[in-house]
């Protein structure tokens, strides 16, 4: 039974190292069923994914962008829910502040504005219907309502330090 499968593959138009990662050993979702080897792959930090989903809950949008913003604001706060576990809440601090610094924001608005947006969420009838049947989510929201995605996520929001 899979409960939480969302992998994001990028590939970097340069290879200067821009992201922190560590090299890990990976091994397919189809192990020990079927005997693949394992691979070491450069992974980006969890905590660093972490901040810049932040980071993209705090951006503002026009309201023509609203409907397109809602969405990415569901799938950010679904990434946050399932990396709440085994984080370190002062390395992720630190890449607030430095993704924040590195794009000329001010971190405690840029916090505030994620908030508020996660719980602009709660109420949007929208975020809801579309958490429940976008084929993207849809599976998360069989087991969980968004409500408690928010729930974690404005835990995690609550406990970065600027």
């Amino acid at each position: 039974m899979i409960e939480e499968v969302r992998v994001e593959i990028g590939i970097p138009a340069s290879t200067e190292n821009i992201y922190p990662q560590k090299v890990v050993e990976v091994r397919p979702l189809v192990y020990p069923e079927v005997p693949v080897a394992a691979v070491r792959a450069a992974v980006t930090e969890k905590e660093f994914i972490m901040a810049m989903k932040i980071i993209k809950l705090s951006q503002k949008f026009d309201r023509k962008d609203e409907l397109y913003a809602m969405t990415e604001h569901v799938k950010a706060v679904c990434d946050l829910y399932i990396c709440a576990n085994n984080y370190d809440s002062e390395v992720l601090s630190s890449y607030v502040k430095r993704v924040c610094k590195s794009r000329a924001l001010d971190g405690r608005d840029a916090i505030k504005a994620a908030a508020k947006r996660v719980k602009a969420l709660e109420m949007n009838g929208g975020a809801r219907g579309w958490f429940e049947r976008s084929g993207q989510t849809s599976f998360l929201a069989r087991s969980r309502s968004i409500i408690e995605f928010i729930k974690e996520v404005e835990k995690i929001i609550e406990k970065i330090s600027l």
